[in-house]
Formats: C-alpha cells, structure tokens, sequence
C-alpha cells in the first residue's frame, strides 16, 4: 500500500504544470479568422499566411494571441446577415 502511494506521489512531483489556456480560438468562417488573415498579409507573415490559409480549407480553427490584431478591434461585427 505504501509502496503504490510513493510510487504515486513520486509521479504527481513530476507532471508539468498545466498552462492556463490563453488567446482566442476563431473559425475560419469568422470575422475574427478573416481579419488575422488579412493582418498576416499585410504584415507580410508569409509562414503564418500558409498556416492559416491552410486551415481556412480544412475547417480548422487556430488559436490566436487575441481575438483582434492591434488596430483592427473596429472590425467588431454587431450583425450579420446571410441571405439564402
């Protein structure tokens, strides 16, 4: 029994702690997604243009450092509207 605890608690010692989850998670098909893309561009982050370029085909969200770059928060969207 005792053995199990140590061997237990000698395991908990060792985890890596757990990074608090940060930033903003945008779908492609968000206005957030498509104004990251077009700071990308602008910048001239070519890696990052792929990256999300790449995603945007795929349907995969990713994770930016906030959910507007620097700037551009005015993109906010109040409404939107879809016709179909």
């Amino acid at each position: 029994m005792a053995a199990t605890w140590l061997h237990q608690k000698r395991y908990e010692d060792y985890q890596t702690p757990t990074a608090a989850v940060t930033g903003f998670i945008a779908p492609p098909d968000s206005p957030q997604f498509k104004a990251w893309l077009a700071h990308a561009k602008e910048s001239g982050q070519q890696p990052l243009v792929r990256e999300l370029q790449r995603r945007e085909l795929e349907g995969r969200s990713f994770n930016f450092e906030a959910e507007w770059p620097r700037g551009k928060s005015h993109l906010k969207v109040v409404g939107q509207f879809r016709s179909g």
